[in-house]
């Protein structure tokens, strides 16, 4: 038996020297090379990338070290870190490498949760762009006039500033639209954007294009504020799920010596933390799935 954990050990180490030795042959260029097919094969990846373009977009951040790799690094390592001290502290292997995935996910999460901050600021500002397209459209129905001239409060305006260079720089409208469309990727915004594409492409009226969304929005705002109450109201119950679970953990159990004996020294108590603290990793990811609709 110790044979076998002695050649195990040698196995790894041999393993380890190698994969070091080719990551320090290769240079920065060629990691982050590999890094972006790594990057389109996996949607974790993916998902941090284009939330964190997304953030960077709104609110430029001139640091360059903040990118995806750095971040992907970070969690990594963070998670490498938190399964040391987890797994010195409780002996437990499965346990802690649970409790090093919820880490390792959380930078996600968080941002998650600042992309739909911005959505949301991004919606408000939309709100007020279009009492200027009423406006407008009482004198005109030039698309590409309303376009150009009707002024986008902050974060919006980063978007239409970006679609009138495009327009200047002799981009087709329709593309270009497209394009907008993309770059916000809100739906209650694009269904906006499709309107006045239809519109721009069978020469509509604007004022009914405003007219016919208006109703949309109304039935989609009262669809979304019902659905927030139930978000809202889940994320609740999950929450206090955790909570009385911390509190019978750390106050009940472990805070008992004879419990802790039991618990931390029988299968079957080892197997209950186990099961515990993957109950955290499926109630994370399902706020993660939760947030992610709110979109």
């Amino acid at each position: 038996m110790i044979i076998i954990k002695v050649f195990i050990c040698i196995i790894t180490l041999i393993l380890i020297y190698h994969i070091i030795n080719y990551i320090l042959s290769l240079n920065y260029t060629n990691i982050i090379k590999i890094f972006k097919y790594f990057v389109k094969k996996n949607n974790y990846i993916k998902n941090i990338s284009k939330s964190l373009d997304y953030i960077k977009k709104v609110y430029p951040i001139n640091i360059s070290i903040i990118n995806t790799f750095n971040l992907f690094v970070f969690s990594v390592i963070f998670a490498i870190i938190v399964f040391i001290l987890v797994f010195y502290n409780l002996k437990l292997i499965l346990s802690s490498f649970i409790i090093s995935i919820i880490f390792f996910i959380l930078p996600m999460l968080f941002l998650e949760i600042i992309k739909i901050q911005l959505k949301n600021k991004i919606k408000k500002s939309f709100s007020l762009y279009i009492i200027g397209f009423e406006s407008f459209s009482k004198n005109s129905n030039d698309i590409i006039m309303a376009l150009k001239q009707i002024q986008a409060t902050k974060p919006l305006n980063i978007f239409i500033n970006e679609f009138n260079n495009l327009l200047n720089s002799g981009f087709e409208i329709v593309k270009a639209l497209n394009f907008l469309a993309d770059e916000i990727n809100i739906k209650e915004i694009n269904i906006f954007i499709h309107l006045l594409k239809l519109c721009y492409i069978n020469g509509g009226c604007i004022s009914k294009v405003i007219n016919q969304f208006n109703k949309y929005y109304v039935q989609i705002s009262s669809l979304r504020k019902k659905q927030k109450e139930k978000m809202n109201y889940y994320l609740f119950i999950l929450g206090i799920i955790i909570l009385v679970n911390i509190f019978l953990v750390f106050y009940v159990i472990l805070k008992n010596t004879i419990y802790k004996e039991i618990i931390f020294n029988s299968i079957l108590g080892r197997v209950l933390i186990d099961f515990n603290v993957f109950l955290y990793l499926i109630i994370i990811l399902t706020i993660m799935k939760i947030i992610k609709r709110e979109e």
